[in-house]
């Protein structure tokens, strides 16, 4: 039960940033600054309060990593090495220490890739 009170949590904060991103989105469009908004933050239930702090979930696995690094080798095998030394990485198992980078990396691979 304890499981499901904390996927509903998390589905619902995704909700509410989701909401927020498409508003920022149509301000942005229509030409608007964003105006500064002050997240809400429930305080921590006593259970809550127990539980270790979770890495925040990314939606890159290594295996997407995996792909994307080979299609970046593919293209440029320098840039490939370079971008794995920017995190301290010799090869690309060592990333795997790394899993709250994955979104990261991935964005910066795709940059290059796109270059």
């Amino acid at each position: 039960m304890m499981l499901e009170n904390s996927i509903k949590k998390l589905t619902e904060a995704v909700v509410e940033n989701n909401k927020q991103l498409e508003s920022l989105r149509l301000t942005i469009s229509k030409g608007g600054a964003p105006a500064p908004t002050t997240p809400e933050t429930p305080d921590p239930s006593p259970a809550q309060a127990d539980e270790p702090a979770a890495p925040p979930p990314s939606d890159v696995t290594y295996d997407d990593l995996v792909a994307k690094f080979t299609e970046l080798g593919k293209k440029s095998r320098d840039a490939a090495i370079g971008l794995l030394g920017e995190y301290g990485a010799s090869k690309l198992p060592d990333i795997k220490k790394q899993p709250e980078k994955f979104a990261e990396i991935a964005a910066k691979i795709d940059a290059k890739l796109a270059s």
